[in-house]
């Protein structure tokens, strides 16, 4: 396993411990925004957005150039395993105000069943449905819902973007510089810090 890989793991690995219920009890709040919070590691390593019934935070360290963002699984008949890729997904629609629903699917892993996760990439040249995700949570002025065929659970987002602002602020300063590559070979490597 190279050196990224063991950053990787080693960072999923502490997220995790840190996020039984998603949050840490050794967190310290740092400010609260309506029915959000943001708070940190007690060594201000680890920076989490948690909404209050503990249904949807998003969480950034500096060992990765990533958010992770997490949701409550509403329906465990919505969780499929994948054979090929040997995980458990959690497929939902989600939509921000009266925007149009976009449908998504979150890792759901053997050790916390109840939480789906997925990473979003702070690589401006990486696109695709955890980036729409980070945008459609971004843009949800006072709703963000999310369903499956069985349930349907809405958040009121008032004062989320404040508290989203906030936590890009402060992740900004503690996510390691993004990693450059070599200029003779510009396509390769990880987008993670060294």
């Amino acid at each position: 396993m190279t050196v990224h890989a063991w950053k990787i793991l080693g960072v999923l690995v502490f997220l995790f411990l840190c996020s039984r219920d998603v949050i840490a009890d050794d967190f310290k709040m740092l400010s609260k925004f309506g029915n959000w919070s943001l708070s940190s590691s007690q060594n201000e390593k680890f920076l989490a957005v948690q909404e209050l019934t503990n249904r949807l935070a998003v969480t950034c360290s500096d060992g990765m150039r990533t958010y992770i963002v997490y949701l409550k699984v509403i329906d465990p008949e919505s969780v499929s395993w994948d054979d090929g890729r040997k995980a458990g997904y959690f497929r939902f629609t989600a939509w921000a105000d009266a925007g149009a629903p976009r449908d998504f699917q979150f890792l759901v892993g053997p050790e916390q069943p109840h939480m789906a996760q997925v990473l979003v990439s702070l690589n401006p040249e990486i696109t695709g449905a955890n980036q729409d995700f980070w945008r459609l949570l971004k843009s949800a002025r006072t709703n963000f819902s999310y369903s499956t065929a069985a349930a349907t659970f809405s958040f009121d987002t008032t004062d989320l973007q404040s508290a989203l602002q906030r936590f890009e602020d402060v992740c900004a300063k503690i996510i390691p510089a993004p990693y450059k590559p070599p200029a003779e070979n510009p396509g390769s490597g990880f987008w993670f810090g060294r």
